[in-house]
């Protein structure tokens, strides 16, 4: 019999009598642990200062403030960088956003319905932020809430990555095929061409370009192909995937897909033929 199989109960008098102390200490720590996590909650609550709706509240400022960080990073820094500074109006922080720009203070703070920021978001505004796009109603609300709580800042949201959501990505359709990559070999015999989610394989030295191989790549367009400088390796963008493909033979060899939050649209292997860059395009920054 296996005494794993055995309920615990049951398995207590089938044990030896020293198994029986043990077990009987065991389960007397264990009923003492429980009992002291329940009065450390119960202190807990009890504590002078402690205010469950407070602690509540702070949380839901902290999520706000991080919401419009994202959603200035995502929308505003684009135009109003240290670099571009258009309008002279830079919003990569809480100092330069209170400088204002050319035509003085953009936001006042506790005062949304005052702030030349806010207002330049709702539709029909002049000027109107962003230019080219219009933002929400609850992304509207988001910046107003904002102004009005004092343009509380985190400088560590602005610095960390959105994080990548997961995509099923559906099967191209057949007839979509254009060509948006092309990569020659080193040696200068072989072309290979990204036509839709298929990468096709020419020999350059032949007359009319006969194919050497075609296969599948991705789900989605080849983006950017790539050999390296041995030609051992090539390697073909797509969307948040890079994939390697031998050489010669044209066989998967792997993929890599850790990290990728767009379409891979460009490669670059270095000299040593094992080591490459990578860049992907996200909407926003792209």
């Amino acid at each position: 019999m296996n005494p794993a199989r055995i309920p615990r109960r049951a398995a207590s008098f089938l044990a030896p009598p020293g198994w029986l102390k043990l077990l009987f200490r065991l389960e007397f720590l264990r009923l003492r642990f429980a009992s002291a996590r329940l009065f450390f909650c119960f202190v807990a609550l009890c504590l002078p200062g402690w205010d469950a709706t407070a602690a509540v509240a702070a949380s839901e400022k902290t999520t706000a403030t991080r919401a419009v960080m994202r959603l200035l990073k995502a929308e505003c820094f684009v135009c109003h960088n240290q670099e571009k500074k258009k309008g002279g109006l830079v919003l990569t922080s809480r100092e330069r956003l209170l400088e204002g720009g050319d035509d003085g203070a953009v936001v006042m703070p506790g005062k949304p319905e005052a702030s030349l920021l806010a207002k330049a978001l709702v539709k029909d505004a002049d000027p109107h932020m962003p230019p080219k796009k219009q933002l929400t109603d609850e992304q509207i609300k988001i910046v107003r809430d904002w102004i009005k709580g004092g343009l509380a800042w985190d400088d560590t949201a602005l610095v960390e990555e959105d994080p990548i959501v997961p995509l099923d990505l559906q099967v191209l359709p057949a007839t979509y095929q254009p060509v948006l990559a092309l990569a020659l070999s080193p040696e200068g015999g072989k072309l290979a061409v990204g036509r839709g989610r298929a990468v096709v394989i020419h020999d350059v030295c032949a007359t009319n370009l006969p194919v050497l191989a075609q296969f599948e790549a991705h789900r989605d367009a080849v983006q950017s192909l790539a050999w390296s400088s041995d030609g051992r390796w090539l390697a073909s963008g797509g969307f948040r995937r890079l994939a390697f493909w031998n050489g010669e033979s044209f066989k998967p060899e792997g993929e890599w897909t850790n990290g990728l939050a767009g379409r891979i649209t460009s490669i670059k292997f270095l000299p040593d033929g094992d080591t490459f860059l990578v860049a992907d395009g996200v909407r926003s920054n792209s």
